[in-house]
């Protein structure tokens, strides 16, 4: 019987490229990075806000700022609001957040499998989207493996129950992946997440499987 191999993998949540910082060497380089989605932009202020969960942030960007897109460069006219924006960001005169570095997420499919991400706060705070990534601390690589038998693709969505250091507890399927085998497997990556400590209580993941020949 013709072996197959099957992906396990979340829909990333880390955004950056080769070309982006990431976030902890953001912070220890003096920039910060922060997540969220577009809710202004002000071409004549040169502003962007976006929103994390009750949270509004506020950037000034310059000509200098990198921006791009999922799909590659993107003009600030283009930027639409509730669309997702990691934004990386230095301190100005005056304690102003300078973006130095901005992606937008604007491919339709992408967007829609971002928001099935969702986390819960430990203040009872609802956070979904990009903006979960904002409590992430490791996201474990997707799940290579082989099985014997075609089982096709599936979608399945998960919830984790986050102990305070982070660490995830209990995972239970919200949605199956059509298989025991495949949920169990699946449960077993999930666990792997790490959050911020005393940040979230519980975090709902989706996961795909599909084969990769």
């Amino acid at each position: 019987m013709r072996r197959l191999r099957i992906l396990l993998a979340t829909l990333c949540l880390t955004l950056f490229t080769p070309g982006f910082v990431s976030s902890e060497a953001a912070s220890s380089g003096q920039l910060y990075t922060f997540y969220g989605q577009v809710k202004t932009v002000d071409l004549a202020a040169k502003t962007l806000m976006i929103q994390s969960g009750d949270k509004s942030f506020v950037f000034h960007y310059t000509d200098e700022t990198k921006i791009s897109s999922y799909n590659g460069y993107i003009r600030w006219d283009k930027v639409r609001p509730g669309q997702g924006a990691t934004v990386v960001m230095r301190l100005g005169e005056g304690n102003v957040g300078i973006a130095v570095k901005v992606r937008f997420e604007v491919d339709g499919g992408r967007a829609a499998n971002l928001a099935l991400f969702s986390a819960r706060t430990i203040r009872g705070e609802n956070v979904s989207g990009i903006a979960v990534s904002n409590y992430v601390d490791y996201e474990p690589p997707g799940d290579l493996f082989h099985r014997a038998i075609d089982l096709g693709s599936a979608a399945g969505l998960f919830l984790i129950s986050v102990q305070p250091d982070g660490t995830a507890g209990k995972v239970t399927p919200l949605k199956s992946l059509g298989y025991a085998e495949l949920d169990k497997r699946a449960a077993t990556w999930i666990r792997k997440w790490k959050f911020h400590a005393n940040s979230v209580s519980e975090v709902r993941i989706p996961v795909a499987i599909s084969r990769v020949w």
